[in-house]
């Protein structure tokens, strides 16, 4: 995987969770399946509270977003 790569963390803090996104969240970088792989891993272990979307999103390191994306966070 390279920067472009889809990424997604979350953390707690202060005032809930954050889920932070980078990376380009598009049709084309999802349909690659090693890239595909690892972010599925990756979303199955974050909290159940950020899976729940029970915080805010940082998506200031956000390359790209389309339907496509936007459909998996969803």
């Amino acid at each position: 995987m390279d920067e472009s790569s889809p990424r997604i963390d979350s953390q707690s803090g202060p005032h809930g969770w954050q889920v932070t996104l980078a990376g380009s969240w598009s049709a084309d970088a999802l349909a690659r399946p090693a890239v595909w792989q690892a972010l599925r891993r990756r979303i199955d272990t974050l909290a159940p509270q950020a899976r729940a979307a029970q915080g805010h999103w940082d998506l200031r390191a956000l390359d790209r977003l389309d339907h496509t994306g936007a459909q998996v966070l969803w």
